[in-house]
């Protein structure tokens, strides 16, 4: 018989995941580490949790699921799927040790992205042009990651491998754009393999590289523009073999000359720290319950006379802020935000590298301008002196 779990870590989890309890078992990972606990091939799994992907993986019945785990957490796997359909797209694997040796082609203002193998969170994500320094890229790459690891664990980051792959588009730093831009989509191929999507955003790219998710935003444009072809690529995948029932992704993409490219793909969740949340304010959709269920969301209905755009804002530690002698103003930032805030969550940000997360809902785009330039730096204020 069929069974619904979410297993859960210490991790963020928001509201609304956690209310789905009443149809969806919540397990937390160390309960199903101790139970020996394994997964039927028809059973249907939400892991948030990062480092549970390996264990479902090791305990899943379904070698569809347990090849999806590998091949989306694998960056270079992943590229290599894809391939097929994107044959002219550049990539390789190097070693973290070995990024300043190598030799690549800057002719006609070529650019790299340089990123772990295995990733969470835009962690050590490096852009490279002609004029880079790959020996400080090296070690700017190693002490984010040594960094970021107190956060994130259990082989969410890979220390030792890094894929290059070619920089799609040109910068969108600072841009709202939707011509050159980076979407992300919360989506779920539904028991019959058909992929619905339950969540569509514009991800614009701050002034700040280390607040890079601070902001994802959603409008009826954006989704009228891009659902078809979301919707395209996901039922294009499911033709290199894939054969995926009952499971979520979070997925990031390149607006390109008109194209599509994907980034990469993340198993078994949404957006993390709330983003999956978002379009509840705007229709009332609650992404997990539709994919649980098996529910279409109607965004046709949904979008119907809205207007206005829906944000999802995270509030970062500031870059040079000591999180132990210094605390967030969380009545500062939402004020920032006002009138547009809807709602507002704090976070401890002495366990995670965010203090807050706010949902806003605007006709004005101005905030988020105002959102991309911000230094998270003018919301904290010391509170205890250095011993």
């Amino acid at each position: 018989m069929m069974k619904k779990y979410a297993i859960l870590s210490n991790g963020y989890a928001s509201a609304l995941l956690r209310s789905v309890a009443d149809i969806a078992s919540h397990l937390p990972i160390e309960q199903v580490i101790d139970s020996g606990l394994e997964f039927a091939e028809d059973d249907v799994l939400y892991v948030p949790s990062e480092d549970g992907l390996n264990l479902v993986a090791q305990r899943t019945h379904n070698p569809h699921i347990a090849q999806a785990i590998h091949l989306f957490k694998d960056k270079f796997a992943f590229r290599e799927k894809i391939a097929p359909l994107f044959p002219d797209f550049y990539f390789r694997t190097c070693k973290t040790e070995a990024i300043s040796a190598l030799q690549l082609d800057f002719s006609h203002g070529k650019k790299y992205v340089i990123k772990p193998q295995r990733g969470y969170y835009a962690t050590a994500v490096k852009t490279v042009d002609a004029h880079s320094d790959l020996a400080a890229v090296q070690r700017e790459i190693k002490a984010e990651l040594a960094a970021r690891s107190k956060f994130y664990t259990g082989g969410m980051l890979s220390e030792h491998e890094v894929i290059v792959e070619a920089f799609i588009g040109t910068e969108i730093k600072n841009s709202l754009s939707l011509d050159n831009a980076e979407l992300a989509v919360d989506l779920f191929y539904d028991n019959a393999g058909v992929p619905v999507i339950v969540g569509l955003y514009h991800h614009p790219h701050p002034t700040h590289d280390n607040y890079f998710h601070t902001l994802y935003y959603t409008n009826a444009k954006i989704f009228e523009l891009f659902s078809a072809r979301v919707l395209a690529f996901f039922n294009a995948l499911q033709t290199l073999g894939m054969n995926l029932r009952s499971f979520p992704v979070h997925a990031e993409f390149k607006v390109h000359n008109g194209a599509l490219i994907p980034i990469e793909i993340n198993p078994y969740r949404f957006g993390g720290y709330g983003l999956a949340d978002l379009m509840h304010y705007v229709g009332g959709i609650n992404p997990y319950r539709a994919y649980f269920n098996n529910e279409r969301p109607d965004w046709t209905a949904i979008w119907e006379g809205k207007t206005d755009h829906y944000g999802c804002i995270v509030g970062y530690n500031g870059q040079t802020v000591d999180v132990q002698r210094a605390e967030p103003d969380h009545l500062k930032f939402q004020a920032f935000l006002a009138p547009a805030l809807l709602n507002y969550e704090a976070l401890d940000h002495t366990t995670s590298p965010l203090f807050g997360i706010a949902f806003v809902q605007t006709d004005d785009e101005r905030l988020f301008r105002s959102v991309i330039a911000v230094d998270y730096d003018d919301f904290f204020a010391v509170t205890t002196e250095a011993a």
